[in-house]
């Protein structure tokens, strides 16, 4: 009713799913195409474009962007930015454009226990920020749970929080009254049915849907009616067993294509079922759901070309879901996630965190690593460092192979790194060595001790870190990477300048120069540049400092 209000100039709903929990910023993107009308079939870049009209800021441009899913990387101002700021400038750009202008406004966003950290930090901010007209913000989630600090935090920063209880008695018969207006039906079945329903709505409209679908409730001349001995009804004594009942309650082939619908999602695709999981057309049976009010047809879908659906309650996804044997749950989500992969194409970056939900489910999880690894990249790109810390965690738990473990933490390392949990650092270098080890690789002894030298830089230990370095660089050159020996010279070259040897610094950086040369790392010789030049700064030899800064500035263009 809100949303349909006449006199709401502006409206936006937004909703976070469960295999999107840490995709950063996914409720809020989704709350910004809906206030402008944008179908989610339009690519991210176009959608941007869309959303922020004629406003010319570079700024509201970056944060709406990064917002829809597109990589910092590939914006305007965000690159020149450390990672620490770049979420600060996302969250105050789109908290002015979302309360831009003395309007009446409501922007709903729903399902927030699964949102990323990245939303419930902004959202935190958001409640308390000033606004010009009348705005109606409205935030569901279920109660927190421990551990949830996020949420926890948030629902404390809202300066109204509703508690839905269950309903009382009374309530429950008022609704259930007004769910079979105009009826005639016995007060001794409807109040046995309130006491049953322990004052949950969905009881109470699942299990009066269920008494007219079989035929015990019938509509005679507009009156709804009982229809035999209503003493032999039987009432479940749960939710979860009247939704059982429900949905063993349909034909074989309309129950068996609702719970392939489970195992694509709360949404779904007509074609993910189809093609990837029945293998046959499902049209008549999705009719069937939709008629029986088990799931609806959405306006829009983010599969171009095909019909997107969502279940009416994710109860009904869960009840369904669970009817399924573990092991062919695991087979259907290794076909939904290739379908994903085929049917996105080039989209398929934008929803790594769907097709990754999916293969850790099945039968080979290690396949869910590197759109893993992707996600949580971009989440780092964007500063949303907790999300990407909890995706590369997720990763490093899928995979069995030393070497790719390895490479996560390393990708994790950093993140703490950005973070400043020495803690972490610490744990995940110990990891690398025990994995090191296992594999007897020199490459991974190597890359233990140049993270250990990078921790001891950072903590201001240059003596520990000199020695640390000198041993990563030897072994790096036994193995023969020289990518990874431009890193330990980048490193020693650090250590020297900040000792304030500077020709010392000079050498090790222009090793490492020849290094990124010979790797033909681009960005990493355009560092090496700029290092140069600073170390020419710190001596006075300006001409020559502007001749690497040149190079570099060069380099990156």
């Amino acid at each position: 009713e809100l949303i349909s209000a006449e006199d709401i100039e502006s409206r936006g709903h937004g909703r976070s799913y469960p295999y999107a929990s840490r995709s950063p910023w996914e409720p809020v993107g989704e709350l910004l195409r809906s206030m402008h009308g944008i179908d989610t079939t339009i690519p991210p870049s176009e959608a941007a474009d869309g959303i922020v009209g004629d406003d010319d800021s570079p700024l509201l441009h970056d944060a709406v962007s990064t917002a829809l899913g597109i990589p910092a990387s590939d914006t305007r101002v965000l690159p020149s930015l450390g990672q620490g700021e770049r979420v600060g400038i996302v969250r105050d750009a789109l908290a002015r454009h979302l309360f831009a202008g003395p309007r009446q406004r409501l922007l709903v966003l729903d399902d927030l226990h699964w949102a990323d950290h990245a939303t419930l930090e902004f959202l935190e901010q958001l409640v308390a920020s000033p606004h010009e007209g009348r705005t109606l913000l409205l935030l569901l989630a279920r109660p927190a749970l421990s551990g949830e600090t996020g949420l926890s935090r948030l629902i404390d920063a809202c300066p109204d929080v509703v508690e839905l209880s269950p309903l009382t008695q009374a309530e429950s018969r008022e609704l259930l009254d007004r769910l079979l207006e105009p009826h005639d039906v016995p007060d001794r079945l409807l109040d046995r049915i309130s006491t049953r329903s322990s004052g949950n709505p969905l009881f109470l409209e699942e299990f009066t849907r269920s008494l007219l679908d079989d035929g015990t409730l019938r509509e005679v001349a507009g009156v709804v009616q009982a229809v035999g001995d209503h003493e032999l009804v039987n009432v479940p004594d749960s939710v979860e067993s009247l939704l059982s009942t429900r949905i063993d309650g349909l034909d074989a082939e309309a129950k068996r294509v609702l719970q392939y619908a489970a195992i694509v999602g709360r949404r779904f695709w007509a074609g993910a079922i189809s093609d990837a999981l029945a293998r046959r057309p499902v049209d008549d049976e999705l009719s069937t759901l939709q008629h029986g009010s088990l799931v609806r047809s959405e306006p829009q879908s983010v599969v171009e070309g095909d019909r997107e659906f969502v279940f009416e309650h994710l109860l009904m996804q869960e009840v369904a879901y669970g009817g399924l044997l573990r092991g062919l749950r695991a087979e259907l989500h290794e076909a939904v996630a290739e379908w994903l992969e085929e049917r996105l194409g080039a989209r398929a970056g934008e929803h790594d965190d769907w097709i990754a939900f999916h293969y850790e489910r099945s039968g080979h999880p290690e396949r869910a690593v590197p759109y893993l690894e992707r996600a949580a990249e971009m989440a780092r790109d964007s500063g949303a460092l907790a999300d990407a810390a909890e995706l590369l965690r997720r990763a490093a738990d899928m995979t069995g192979d030393p070497e790719v473990e390895a490479r996560v933490l390393c990708a994790a390392e950093e993140v703490s790194a950005l973070h400043g949990d020495l803690a972490e650092r610490h744990w995940y270098i110990e990891r690398i060595e025990e994995l090191a080890d296992q594999a007897m690789s020199p490459e991974l002894v190597a890359t233990a001790r140049y993270r250990r030298a990078r921790m001891a830089l950072d903590g201001g230990d240059l003596s520990r870190a000199r020695e640390l370095g000198e041993e990563a660089l030897d072994l790096y050159r036994q193995v023969g990477d020289v990518s990874l020996e431009g890193d330990a010279l980048r490193l020693l070259g650090r250590v020297e300048h900040l000792w304030g040897q500077y020709p010392l610094a000079q050498e090790r950086y222009e090793a490492g120069l020849r290094c990124e040369t010979e790797a033909g790392d681009e960005d990493g010789q355009a560092d090496m540049h700029d290092r140069l030049g600073l170390v020419q700064v710190d001596q006075g030899n300006f001409a020559e400092a502007l001749t690497y800064l040149d190079r570099s500035r060069a380099l990156y263009a």
